[in-house]
């Protein structure tokens, strides 16, 4: 490894989330780490001050920050998944613009495992969901599962939450993810998951380090609001098919 190399990208997509993305950011470059890293902002196309609030930090920390600014709305699989084509880095690690990480040794935690774990291909922990409009009670997910899992575990059920996990990632060579990666598919971190699973054994962390904000703007609020389940699926249940 070079000096200077860096090792980890998080990747933190975001769009109209003024609200949200100063929280995001700062539990980002706080983690305390003995190997370099980068965070990728990934702004599409933002109509509100999001922009504003990234500009501040890119010049806090040039170093640290990089940002896409979209021309023009792709929306938020294309915006995911040519975001995610230009990383090529050992370790991937994601965050979404409403989210955000409790504990400061959170990459470093993850990264000590995957360095001496290598029969696995990603690394996750514990999260915190929280409604924040609190039509629901938080919850900690997940609960009760084995440190090491196999592809058959995450076939049946996707408990690794997008904002707990870090890949040893796959798509390191130029336009492999892009070329890989399925049209019009959502969730497209649980693919990424299946992929990975499928290349070693995901590693779990019994250990809360982040949150996740469940929000009526956001497209999984309606998929666990009692009442509300029909409506998740009529308006996005051919593209999870």
């Amino acid at each position: 490894m070079k000096k200077n190399e860096i090792e980890v990208t998080v990747f933190t997509p975001t769009y109209n989330q003024e609200k949200y993305i100063e929280k995001c950011i700062k539990g980002i470059v706080s983690q305390k780490t003995n190997f370099n890293f980068e965070l990728l902002i990934s702004n599409d196309n933002s109509t509100d001050n999001t922009q504003k609030i990234i500009d501040k930090y890119l010049k806090k920390y040039p170093n640290k920050i990089r940002c896409i600014k979209r021309e023009k709305n792709l929306g938020s699989m294309d915006n995911f998944i040519q975001s995610l084509n230009t990383i090529h880095t050992k370790y991937v690690a994601l965050c979404d613009g409403d989210d955000y990480w409790t504990d400061t040794n959170k990459l470093q935690e993850q990264y000590n495992i995957l360095e001496k774990n290598q029969d696995c291909a990603l690394c996750f922990h514990q999260t915190e969901i929280f409604y924040e409009d609190k039509n629901c009670d938080s919850i900690i997910h997940p609960k009760n599962i084995k440190t090491k899992l196999e592809l058959d575990d995450i076939l049946k059920e996707n408990m690794v939450v997008a904002n707990s996990v870090m890949y040893r990632w796959k798509y390191r060579n130029e336009n492999s993810l892009i070329k890989e990666f399925p049209k019009n598919i959502v969730p497209g971190d649980y693919y990424l998951n299946i992929m990975h699973f499928a290349l070693g054994k995901g590693y779990f962390i019994n250990k809360v380090m982040s949150k996740y904000r469940k929000q009526p703007n956001g497209m999984w609020y309606l998929s666990s609001v009692p009442d509300k389940q029909n409506e998740f699926y009529l308006k996005y249940g051919k593209k999870i098919f």
